[in-house]
């Protein structure tokens, strides 16, 4: 089965695509359209089985893609993942086709529950084993677990917002040691106010991600690494970066998305810190991030 994401928002294709994933409908191949303009092209060439598109964005709305496909005669059919709540657009959708409308914020179940009707409909042989898959995922007993970002996904989430081009590469975990010194701890908790994952990423891989978003040169870069001290208006942007990370994170049992807490400067170790570096591969994600001229640093996410 073929699924094409549609959505203006980087951040937001990755939400999708990781809670269809988490949803069971990770064999699915899928594609990303950034509009509908876009989105028709790859439609009339992909013909992929089920289209999920936001409302608004540029060039063509999400209304106007579905009608330009019912108008052309287009077999496919299309669902809005839209932060429209609007109980008259809402009418207007359905009443142009739409299969179904979900509601952002959403858990994976109700994305899940959405395509079920969609599944009974699909003609691919491969359609029993996806739902199976789908009700396994969803019944698992390790659901409360927290789902972090792949490094392609935290990639899509820091250059949405960069100027600079942000190299993103995975690196193996290690146990914590003084090149982390000093760090900051980026704390996301549950709807409960709970902390569930912290990120941890070391004085240049801040003010590397900070200056990449507000496309300083290299000379003045490498002044704020060895000042030791990140200017407010960096810091205020760093915070917004990471506030939409924690979108990114999904709470398994419930589906939904943490939120940032804080974000909080750490200049010595502590037994917590220490604790957390040696959690298995299977709770954290290691990347090692860089700009070109500005070097490197590290981030480290981590279940708590």
């Amino acid at each position: 089965m073929k699924i094409l994401i549609v959505d203006d928002s980087k951040a937001m294709q990755a939400i999708v695509k990781r809670s269809l994933k988490a949803c069971g409908y990770g064999g699915c191949d899928t594609q990303l359209a950034s509009d509908g303009a876009e989105a028709l092209t790859i439609i009339k060439q992909w013909q992929p089985d089920i289209v999920l598109s936001d409302w608004y964005m540029p060039k063509m709305t999400g209304l106007e893609l579905l009608q330009a496909v019912k108008e052309q005669g287009i077999k496919v059919k299309i669902g809005f993942v839209t932060s429209e709540t609007a109980k008259v657009k809402l009418k207007q959708a359905l009443a142009a086709g739409a299969e179904f409308v979900l509601s952002k914020p959403f858990e994976d179940e109700a994305l899940h529950q959405a395509m079920l009707p969609l599944l009974d409909e699909n003609d691919d042989g491969d359609t029993e084993v996806v739902k199976a898959s789908a009700s396994a995922c969803l019944s698992q007993e390790i659901q409360d677990r927290i789902l972090l970002p792949r490094v392609n996904a935290i990639d899509t989430v820091f250059n949405a917002f960069s100027v600079k081009e942000l190299l993103l590469e995975a690196v193996p975990g290690s146990a914590f040691h003084g090149r982390w010194l000093p760090c900051f701890l980026a704390m996301f908790v549950d709807g409960a106010k709970k902390v569930r994952a912290v990120a941890v990423i070391d004085f240049a891989g801040l003010v590397i991600l900070g200056a990449g978003m507000d496309g300083l040169e290299d000379a003045q870069t490498h002044e704020i690494i060895k000042k030791k001290s990140v200017p407010k208006a960096m810091m205020a942007n760093v915070n917004q970066v990471f506030k939409v990370l924690g979108a990114s994170m999904v709470e398994q049992k419930t589906g939904c998305c943490l939120t940032l807490q804080s974000v909080n400067f750490a200049a010595k170790s502590m037994p917590k810190l220490e604790k957390m570096f040696n959690k298995p591969n299977s709770e954290r994600v290691d990347v090692e991030l860089a700009v070109l001229g500005y070097g490197q640093g590290y981030l480290t996410l981590v279940c708590s």
